[in-house]
């Protein structure tokens, strides 16, 4: 009886799923489609892409970027994405920080 119950707990338990996307590293062929459709994921890829440069300053109690808007930090990675479509936006982000650091 018990390993019945067990069976039927554990069936209604990973019965409910949640779905999800999570934004973050992708191909730079999505970020580019996503940037050019100009919807929900183009907000998406931004706020990501901003949350980087905020973990990056918070990590390392730096102000990489301040004064920088989010529009341009969108129109680097996306040009960055249309020169190396075969990279990724964890690659370009890295570039642009560096590039950041370079301009401070």
């Amino acid at each position: 009886m018990k390993n019945m119950f067990f069976g039927l707990l554990m069936f209604f338990a990973t019965g409910v799923a949640h779905a999800y996307t999570a934004k973050g590293s992708q191909g730079c062929g999505v970020y580019v489609a996503d940037f050019d459709k100009d919807g929900w994921e183009k907000i998406a890829n931004g706020a990501w892409l901003v949350g980087v440069i905020t973990g990056y300053n918070y990590s390392r109690k730096s102000d990489v970027g301040k004064g920088i808007d989010i529009k341009s930090i969108e129109l680097y990675v996306y040009n960055y994405c249309k020169k190396y479509p075969l990279s990724d936006t964890a690659e370009a982000a890295e570039v642009l920080i560096y590039s950041l650091k370079q301009d401070s």
